[in-house]
C-alpha cells in the first residue's frame, strides 16, 4: 500500500513539475509585453520569438468600446513587406444574424479568394477606400483578425504565415 501511495506521490510531483515547466517556457515564448497581456480579455493569434522568418513589434491594446480590447501589433517579414494585424473577440453579429460573415467578407472585405492554413481560412479581400490594398480575414476560434500588408502577398505567403500563427492563452 505504501508503494502504491508513494508512486502516486511522484507521479503527481513529477506532473507538477511539467506543467509548471511547460506554463514558463510559454509565457517566454510570447512576445506580448506583460503589461499588454495583463489587460487581454480574449486568447490572441500571435507569433512566438522563436517564429523563424518573421518578427514582430509595436504591440498596442486599444479599446474603442467599453467591453471590447483590440490588439495590433507588425509582422515584418524577413526581406519583405510589414503587415499590420489587428484582433478581437468575433462581434455577435457572426453567430446571431444568418449570413452575416458572408455578407461581411463580400461587402465590407470585398472577398476574392481565400487560403486554407493550418490555423483557418483566411479569405483575401481589398479596401476599396484605401488604395485597393490588400486585405486578409480570419474568423477562427472566436476571433476576428484583420492583417494588411504593406504590399500584396501571394497565396502561398499568406499560407505560410497562417500556418506560422499560434494562439496563445491569456492568463
Amino acid at each position: 500500500m505504501r508503494i502504491y501511495i508513494s508512486l502516486a506521490v511522484i507521479v503527481t510531483v513529477l506532473a507538477g513539475v511539467i506543467l509548471g515547466i511547460n506554463a514558463y517556457i510559454k509565457d517566454r515564448s510570447s512576445p506580448i509585453p506583460p503589461s499588454i497581456q495583463s489587460q487581454l480579455t480574449f486568447s490572441p493569434f500571435i507569433l512566438t520569438d522563436s517564429t523563424k522568418g518573421y518578427s514582430t513589434s509595436d504591440y498596442k491594446l486599444s479599446n474603442p468600446v467599453d467591453t471590447i480590447y483590440i490588439l495590433s501589433f507588425e509582422i515584418h517579414i524577413k526581406d519583405g513587406p510589414t503587415i499590420s494585424l489587428s484582433e478581437y473577440p468575433q462581434p455577435s453579429e457572426f453567430t446571431d444574424i444568418p449570413n452575416y460573415q458572408n455578407s461581411f467578407l463580400a461587402n465590407i472585405a470585398k472577398q476574392y479568394d481565400s487560403v486554407q492554413t493550418a490555423n483557418g481560412t483566411i479569405f483575401l479581400g481589398r479596401l476599396g477606400q484605401k488604395d485597393n490594398t490588400q486585405l486578409g480575414v480570419m474568423i477562427e476560434r472566436g476571433l476576428l483578425v484583420l492583417l494588411s500588408p504593406t504590399t500584396d502577398l501571394s497565396p502561398q505567403d499568406w499560407r505560410k504565415l497562417g500556418d506560422q500563427l499560434r494562439l496563445t492563452t491569456i492568463r
